[in-house]
């Protein structure tokens, strides 16, 4: 988990004031787009800009705006920036620099609209990588489609209007749901409620790292309610500071029907929660380290989210306790029709 620490000093959570006018057009093909591994143990998706370059960027549900590197940007051609917007970070709020791209395009999906322009100093890991593809791409190229999905056992991701696009019939079966959080400052970033070591929280879904983050608020109750110890680590960042980094043990978290077994969590506060309303309630960001081998799908007309095993079979025997699935290949420790939040 530490190898992938200094990400925790750039990665873009991003909400931004302004809602943004943009154009899209969509197919009513359904076509699933490629996800390819970063050198970073992300994931990425190749994104033609201008219907001339084509380069990865990465895949970040935690992302409420995309961002483009600002010699990319330069490289084919967009040199005039607009005015600055305000976001919000894991570590601090400041003013960037936008770009309005005439058209960014994956699959079957294209958008128009602004991105964030970062410079190389702040960037991904991966120089490969030219960008973030943020929740804005999704929500404004597929507006009438129901369904928004991640396939991390297949690495594909894409929209579709029916489920049985995404599952076969044996796996829509072992689909539950849980509903997504409301009254959020961004309705495009992805939050549920869950339970973490038996505390109430809520989680924001993020793609864009591979670990998992819980605020000041979250740990106290761990280490108060659970006694769960709270430890201290020195990093050095991608700048060469030191840094002293807090984690804390956590254990299971739980949605309705899914239990996932985490060890330790980063502790920190980020802009971001306060801005998502979240800031003053346990909250935490749920990584990739939680999703290998799983299907993410957002029921987006009826705001409701599920997660499950791709390689599912039916349990000839409880593998899992309480279980009525086979996750014995999987990171989840369970799978069942748990009603804890009543």
């Amino acid at each position: 988990m530490f190898s992938s620490l200094s990400r925790l000093f750039i990665l873009l959570l991003i909400s931004v004031f302004v809602t943004s006018n943009v154009e899209s057009s969509a197919s009513k093909e359904i076509k699933s787009i490629p996800l390819v591994e970063t050198r970073d143990g992300l994931y990425a998706l190749d994104v033609t800009i201008n219907d001339n370059t084509t380069a990865p960027f990465i895949f970040d549900t935690a992302a409420g705006i995309s961002v483009v590197r600002r010699e990319f940007v330069r490289n084919i051609g967009v040199d005039k920036l607009s005015t600055t917007r305000k976001v919000h970070g894991l570590l601090t709020t400041k003013n960037v620099e936008t770009v309005r791209l005439d058209k960014m395009q994956s699959g079957p999906n294209s958008y128009s609209g602004p991105a964030i322009v970062i410079s190389d100093i702040d960037a991904i890991d991966d120089p490969r990588v030219q960008g973030i593809i943020g929740m804005d791409f999704w929500a404004y190229t597929q507006n009438e489609d129901r369904y928004f999905y991640a396939n991390f056992a297949s690495n594909e991701v894409g929209v579709a209007e029916k489920i049985l696009d995404i599952v076969s019939h044996r796996q829509r079966k072992a689909i539950e749901w849980s509903p997504l959080s409301p009254s959020l400052e961004d309705e495009n970033i992805i939050v549920f409620p869950v339970r973490v070591a038996g505390l109430k929280a809520n989680a924001v879904l993020d793609t864009g790292i591979d670990f998992t983050v819980v605020n000041e608020r979250l740990a106290h109750l761990l280490n108060m309610k659970r006694r769960r110890t709270i430890s201290e680590n020195t990093v050095i960042d991608i700048n060469g500071n030191e840094s002293v980094l807090r984690t804390v043990g956590i254990g299971e978290i739980k949605t309705r029907h899914i239990r996932w077994s985490t060890t330790r969590a980063l502790i920190f506060d980020s802009p971001a929660f306060e801005f998502l309303n979240l800031g003053k309630t346990p909250t935490l960001l749920v990584g990739l380290n939680s999703l290998h081998d799983m299907i993410l799908i957002v029921d987006r007309k009826h705001k409701k989210i599920s997660f499950l095993p791709a390689n599912y079979e039916p349990a000839k025997h409880k593998i899992c306790t309480g279980s009525r699935l086979d996750c014995k290949n999987s990171p989840v420790t369970s799978h069942n029709r748990s009603e804890f939040f009543k």
